[in-house]
């Protein structure tokens, strides 16, 4: 079950890896590339390979609940966001922690940009991945569903 979820975020950090603009222009050998980059790179790069080199298989029955947990994960994340800039949370040194985890409070990317033009409301815009999302893992599971209606359609003739 969990590396269906990672195959879901995956996507998320394929878009935090090449069209973030916020992270981009630190340098190779800092702690951002070490908290930001090369996590972001595992939760692309794990389920990837655990799926090609066979360590796990694809089941079409873990979708809806991948969704599920991946929703109340945003919702989650996003009230501890909202709670930490309310609240003015400030980190070791004084300064104010400023959250913005899976983008809930404001986009920083030009395809969320896209999003958040259509709904311009914090939370709310990245409602509009749902259908990104189905096409996505339609793409992964396709051969899963071509084989359900296969079967379907061998049981109605």
């Amino acid at each position: 079950m969990g590396l269906h979820i990672l195959l879901l975020w995956a996507l998320g950090a394929l878009l935090a890896l090449v069209i973030n603009t916020a992270q981009a222009d630190f340098e190779i050998f800092s702690w951002t590339f070490i908290f930001y980059y090369f996590p972001h790179t595992l939760e692309l790069g794990i389920p990837v390979l655990m799926f090609l080199l066979k360590l796990a298989k694809l089941d079409f029955k873990c979708v809806l609940s991948t969704i599920v947990i991946t929703f109340i994960s945003y919702t989650i994340i996003h009230f501890i966001n909202a709670f930490c800039l309310e609240n003015n949370i400030l980190n070791s040194s004084g300064e104010i922690i400023q959250v913005n985890y899976m983008y809930s409070i404001l986009p920083e990317n030009p395809v969320l940009q896209l999003f958040y033009n259509m709904v311009p409301h914090s939370y709310w815009y990245m409602l509009i991945a749902i259908p990104v999302i189905i096409v996505y893992l339609g793409c992964i599971y396709l051969k899963q569903i071509l084989n359900l209606f296969r079967k379907q359609n061998a049981v109605l003739k």
